[in-house]
């Protein structure tokens, strides 16, 4: 048993199991998609960003909107899906979810983006009070690379059925653009 979040997170077996796996997907799927310059710092920020931190929290580890069940006359949300559940920085489930709905908004043969639009505006309401700035600003300096890396393993999940290069430029350009307004 682990009595502080700190002790789980100084396990340097788990946290760098998980390190190799994702940097190997974000490898692979700029590879595959000929974006290889374009990822690389983010590749390279991430291995940065994923030392252990002694402010762990407990994760889902992999939230999206299929992970989340609403029982509406009893006002009870499940969230479910636990086998990649562990302990993670701060922000990572939300992280995870708004990427989730920023892909799937892209993707509009297969999802509805006015619908990803709206679910994300509203999320941004109830987590950070406001619903008129990009998620991103909110969560922390990381969040930015976190995204992209996040985006490039979601092309290869199952439920993703847009897989191009475009996606991933998309997210980088706006990343960008984020961050220039940022140092303006």
């Amino acid at each position: 048993k682990y009595s502080t979040h700190a002790n789980v997170f100084a396990n340097r077996i788990t946290w760098d199991f998980l390190n190799t796996y994702y940097v190997q997907i974000y490898k692979e799927q700029a590879k595959l998609y000929g974006v290889e310059r374009e990822m690389a710092p983010y590749i390279e920020a991430h291995k940065v960003l994923e030392e252990p931190k002694s402010d762990a929290f407990f994760s889902l580890g992999d939230l999206w909107p299929n992970s989340i069940m609403f029982d509406v006359d009893s006002r009870i949300i499940w969230c479910i899906d636990w086998e990649m559940a562990r302990f993670e920085t701060r922000h990572r489930d939300i992280e995870q979810l708004f990427t989730n709905l920023w892909v799937m908004k892209q993707d509009a043969v297969f999802y509805d983006a006015q619908l990803c639009e709206r679910l994300m505006r509203r999320l941004q309401r109830e987590f950070f009070g406001a619903d008129d700035a990009d998620w991103r600003l909110h969560c922390n300096g990381e969040t930015m690379t976190e995204f992209i890396l996040m985006a490039a393993a979601l092309l290869a999940e199952p439920h993703i059925k847009r897989r191009d290069s475009q996606l991933l430029l998309t997210a980088i350009r706006e990343v960008e653009m984020l961050r220039s307004n940022l140092s303006v």
